[in-house]
């Protein structure tokens, strides 16, 4: 079911994500106005968003005997054993990689394209270092704590897939009024900025 978000919860979004949502927005225009419109950047920006937290839950819910994302990522007890941890890292650095391989090559297949594959690889690239450094490594986030004790509890319906805010409008996250804090996000931002500038060379002025 989705849900609106309600004007009493805008104060928190505002104060724990717009800054971080500017930044990435603004990254994104700079490095695709020259090619692409605004709208057609945000139309993008969304699709893509839409796809990681849904390509997240696929994840969570394919048939137990290949499920490694289940039995390794969110597995308390192997991740207790040092080897187990980094071995665990690399399964979802490879994971995290797959999903927008995977976004990638159905484009390819179908010949229609979405999201430019610049957009692909700088919120890729975002994606894939928050969650296996800022999440996994540093733990910077209280909302993915609660992502992996719900995904071991199964009395308790599996929340917080990510990005927050689609997870406040389809219900899936945990707490109803208030959101995550992505002020830690920004260096990965920006790092993912450069990096695609980099390999991407786009005109920006």
């Amino acid at each position: 079911m989705i849900h609106l978000i309600q004007k009493t919860h805008l104060p928190d979004f505002l104060n724990k994500q717009f800054i971080t949502n500017f930044c990435f927005f603004v990254f994104a225009f700079l490095l695709t106005h020259k090619k692409y419109s605004p709208i057609s950047v945000g139309f993008a920006i969304v699709v893509i968003f839409f796809y990681s937290y849904f390509i997240h839950i696929a994840f969570h819910n394919l048939p137990n005997i290949i499920n490694l994302h289940i039995k390794r990522h969110h597995n308390k007890e192997s991740n207790k054993n040092i080897i187990n941890r980094i071995l665990n890292l690399l399964l979802e650095l490879v994971t995290n990689i797959f999903f927008f391989v995977l976004f990638y090559y159905f484009q390819n297949l179908l010949n229609f394209q979405l999201v430019p594959n610049i957009i692909i690889f700088y919120y890729g690239f975002v994606y894939i270092t928050v969650h296996n450094i800022n999440y996994s490594i540093f733990h910077a986030s209280e909302e993915h704590v609660i992502h992996h004790k719900t995904s071991d509890n199964y009395e308790i319906p599996t929340c917080n897939y990510g990005p927050d805010l689609v997870d406040h409008i389809f219900n899936t996250n945990y707490s109803k009024t208030t959101f995550e804090n992505y002020n830690h996000v920004i260096p990965n931002i920006l790092l993912s900025f450069l990096i695609t500038y980099y390999f991407y060379k786009p005109q920006l002025f």
